[in-house]
């Protein structure tokens, strides 16, 4: 197209040299009409690649949400089965690590929560996510003699999603 368009020019500089009125010759209208057919020719090939990019996108959409209820169902269904273990179990120090291994598992699941919740998977608000966890904590280690308060202060500041599983 472009070396269509630089024969276009060359043309009709040869053409305003010879003195004619319009500078336009029947081969420059003839590459005229084909730059046009051309450019509609890309102009659909666009419409059609845009129409297959919306269906793409819609059913990666559709997958990443039947993904995210999938994690989500089966983490839900680790942390009932360590609640159940923990119930039964006799052992003080197995007790704690289980503890342990659930509380972890629901900060997994509050990231997974929160990233689909948010229009992008990359970051993570830190202080809604710290005020979660937090509430959270406070409810699962409940004592009648301990009051507990919670504040948080993490406006603006965001965590990647590897960065928020540890803290």
């Amino acid at each position: 197209l472009a070396g269509r368009v630089e024969q276009l020019e060359s043309a009709l500089a040869r053409s305003a040299s010879n003195g004619e009125a319009f500078g336009f010759t029947d081969w420059a209208e003839d590459e005229i009409t084909s730059i046009a057919r051309n450019v509609s020719a890309l102009v659909a090939d666009l419409r059609s690649q845009a129409v297959d990019l919306r269906a793409s996108l819609s059913e990666q959409v559709a997958l990443q949400r039947e993904i995210h209820h999938r994690v989500k169902n089966n983490l839900q269904i680790i942390l009932s089965l360590v609640g159940l273990q923990i119930d039964v179990e006799r052992d003080p120090a197995v007790t704690k690590a289980l503890a342990a291994t659930r509380t972890r598992l629901y900060a997994i699941s509050l990231v997974l929560d929160r990233l689909y919740a948010t229009p992008s998977v990359e970051r993570l608000a830190l202080d809604e996510f710290l005020r979660d966890f937090c509430l959270y904590m406070s409810g699962a280690f409940r004592r009648s003699d301990v009051r507990v308060e919670i504040e948080t202060d993490g406006g603006g500041l965001f965590l990647s999603p590897d960065a928020a599983v540890p803290v």
